[in-house]
């Protein structure tokens, strides 16, 4: 039994290679509903480099996600620098290791949002298990 369960954790371990590495990348159609409706429930912008990004036609330092809904979308590991993410819904919002420093999440809903591993907007990382708000 004991062998059994060394070889499934051996065949498990080895397993984690063979998933392509465009995974992690964030869906370009996403992107663009985004771009066009201020909305993208669900989406996944994992790995997007936000910081710069011109939404709504206007180029900015950072992305200008006022007001956005991102309800349950992903964010992990998205460069969000700066973004202006005033007002915007990101309740239930994956931003697991995303980099929030500098955003403006002034009336932001961060209700049950995952920001484990994320870095804060004074540049500190949250600890595992923040959910809602950055535990330091």
């Amino acid at each position: 039994m004991k062998r059994i369960m060394v070889m499934v954790c051996m065949v498990m371990s080895f397993g984690i290679f063979l998933i392509p590495g465009g995974a992690a990348a964030f869906d370009a159609k996403h992107f663009q509903e985004l771009k066009a409706t201020n909305q993208c429930p669900n989406c996944d912008l994992s790995m997007a480099d936000l910081n710069g990004a011109s939404l709504g036609g206007a180029s900015m330092s950072g992305a200008n996600l006022k007001g956005a809904s991102l309800i349950g979308a992903s964010l992990s590991g998205a460069n969000l620098t700066n973004a202006n993410l005033n007002g915007a819904n990101l309740t239930r919002a994956s931003l697991i290791g995303a980099s929030l420093s500098g955003a403006n999440l002034t009336n932001a809903d961060l209700t049950n949002a995952n920001l484990s591993g994320a870095i804060w907007i004074d540049g500190a990382k949250c600890k595992g298990m923040s959910y809602g708000a950055c535990s330091k």
